[in-house]
């Protein structure tokens, strides 16, 4: 089973950490052929610690081909008489002490204890927590289970001109073209493959972005879709409907008159499917209904503390999902 270290404290241990997983007989010496497979190898690894025997493997991966969720698996596999037979019924503190033996093979530290406990006790799902885990970059490594190794990371910063926003700037918008720039930057779309796509962004910020996105990617933080708005004929909607991540877009703020920050260049939202607007019963795009519930588990979805939230704080960018008079799960502005 697992817990999902202190990230501050676990990523340099557990890098330094690879456990070999030698002996599996369900999957390939050269690791997983699909991204399915290496779902379920990394799953029966944190959860049970152990390699997925034949039957077992190709069952749930062929159950994930037909559109079982990932979540649903590590239900099932938490809820199993395996994991009972195993476990038992553990407190939460068993639980964050299994976590580190089955995971790191070590007692665990007190300061990462002390963080899942009160993750935990505050009512973070456990099954939440063995997807976080299982899904990390560094169990990926850790079980060698990662995907083929990404290009390195060459973003380009280039002009923008008044034909290359005609969809979404007009004159009286409160920056002109002339101070915009286009930000191409690599991106791991949700197969895991290498993409590259263009945030409009303003020019004070370019290199604040470029070096955001440059931190996501290594990560390997998935993005569906990086797209002007103007491919969109400036319609955030359709924008927001198709999941694209966009930057500059000269609109009123929702449900307001006045500017809103992408009009500035200096707001970006990313995967709105997967971290979408919420305002009381307004839900936007209308297929983020699905991820309105946060313990809904989405590798896409934006979190307190992840990767995309700190990268972006470290350059002095404010999430949406920290205001309180409604949430904004796909904004980031500075």
């Amino acid at each position: 089973m697992f817990c999902a270290i202190h990230r501050a404290v676990f990523a340099a241990v557990l890098l330094a950490t690879v456990i070999a997983t030698a002996g599996s007989t369900a999957a390939a010496a050269d690791g997983p052929t699909r991204p399915e497979e290496g779902e379920i190898q990394r799953l029966y690894q944190s959860v049970f610690d152990r390699a997925p025997d034949d039957s077992g493997f190709a069952y749930w991966v062929s159950a994930r081909v037909e559109g079982l969720t990932l979540r649903a698996v590590a239900d099932g596999f938490l809820n199993s008489e395996e994991y009972a037979n195993r476990f038992g019924a553990s407190s939460n503190a068993d639980f964050v002490g299994q976590a580190y033996q089955n995971v790191l093979d070590r007692t665990g530290d007190s300061d990462g204890v002390t963080y899942w406990l009160a993750q935990l006790q505050a009512g973070l799902a456990r099954t939440e927590m063995v997807l976080l885990f299982s899904e990390s970059l560094e169990n990926q490594l850790r079980t060698g289970t990662a995907p083929a190794t990404l290009p390195p990371y060459a973003p380009e910063i280039g002009l923008v001109s008044e034909t290359d926003v005609s969809q979404s700037w007009r004159p009286g918008c409160p920056v002109h073209p002339d101070n915009l720039r286009a930000v191409t930057v690599d991106h791991v779309d949700f197969t895991g493959r290498h993409q590259r796509g263009t945030l409009i962004v303003d020019a004070d910020v370019a290199d604040d972005v470029a070096e955001i996105f440059g931190s996501i990617y290594r990560d390997r933080y998935p993005i569906e879709l990086v797209e002007p708005v103007d491919g969109y004929a400036g319609d955030d909607d359709a924008s927001m409907a198709a999941n694209n991540t966009s930057g500059f877009n000269c609109r009123a703020v929702t449900g307001g008159t006045s500017w809103s920050s992408h009009a500035y260049g200096r707001a970006i939202d990313i995967n709105p499917i997967q971290n979408p607007y919420v305002s009381g019963a307004l839900v936007l795009p209308a297929a983020g209904d699905n991820y309105v519930d946060r313990t809904v588990y989405h590798p896409a979805m934006i979190r307190p503390g992840d990767v995309v939230v700190r990268a972006f704080a470290d350059h002095g960018w404010q999430w949406g999902g920290n205001y309180r008079t409604l949430k904004d799960y796909q904004h980031f502005s500075r």
